[in-house]
């Protein structure tokens, strides 16, 4: 029974020490959801509550679950929240969020219209975003394709452009393919696109409202999608 004890106790510090390394390693100004540090929930949840008591926390805490690598304390953005960029955007929500309609457009460069508001698409009902102390409200809209939270940032985004063709102004579809894969710096870094998910995907993505009448079109979301299936490259690597 004590060896028992002792090998349980063993276990919860090995994996404290683990999403602890995983913190610090994080270059200063990271976002980062609490769901995204490697452990236990339980674990994971004591290590960012000792880190945020220190007197000197090299964590800052956003909202519920949604945290940034601070500065070193001698630096003078130390304890100011980062900028509120795309980086901080894709914590916002769970695993298969993206920008949505005209915000994945834009952000890919297949529209010029930058939306007036943050909209994320999450793949999960009854979703509110977290109230945030800094920055603009950010507003969530169910997708039910669940398929999707099997997709990173990237290839949600990818997917929510292709759902919203319709309303793109690329020129033509070679102009839209060197936007997506030659000109790629809307890539969010470390986070490839597997054509094969995004493809799997697509199988149960619902059509959306106002697409009767354009099946024919070469912007609607079967033509984008059997485009990219011929074009995109089998893994686009992330910058």
């Amino acid at each position: 029974m004590i060896l028992a004890t002792v090998s349980a106790d063993a276990r919860r510090v090995s994996m404290s020490a683990a999403a602890r390394e995983w913190i610090e390693s994080l270059p200063s100004g990271t976002w980062f959801r609490s769901g995204a540090v490697p452990g236990p929930r339980h674990v994971v949840r004591n290590v960012l509550s000792r880190l945020i008591a220190a007197d000197r926390p090299i964590i800052g805490r956003a909202a519920r679950d949604i945290y940034w690598r601070q500065p070193p304390p001698s630096a003078r953005r130390y304890g100011k929240p980062p900028m509120l960029t795309e980086a901080f955007d894709s914590v916002l929500g769970p695993p298969g969020s993206s920008y949505a309609d005209f915000g994945a457009l834009s952000l890919i460069g297949w529209s010029t219209q930058v939306p007036y508001r943050t909209t994320i698409a999450v793949p999960h009902r009854n979703l509110t975003p977290p109230a945030l102390p800094v920055g603009s409200p950010v507003r969530f809209v169910e997708r039910s394709n669940t398929r999707r939270r099997d997709l990173n940032w990237n290839e949600a985004n990818l997917l929510e452009a292709a759902r919203s063709a319709l309303r793109a102004d690329y020129h033509n579809w070679d102009h839209a393919m060197w936007l997506l894969t030659d000109a790629n710096g809307w890539m969010k870094q470390g986070e490839s696109i597997r054509k094969e998910m995004l493809l799997r995907a697509s199988e149960t993505e619902p059509k959306e409202r106002g697409w009767a009448g354009c099946e024919n079109s070469d912007k609607s979301f079967d033509a984008v999608m059997a485009r990219l299936s011929a074009d995109l490259p089998d893994l686009l690597e992330a910058p």
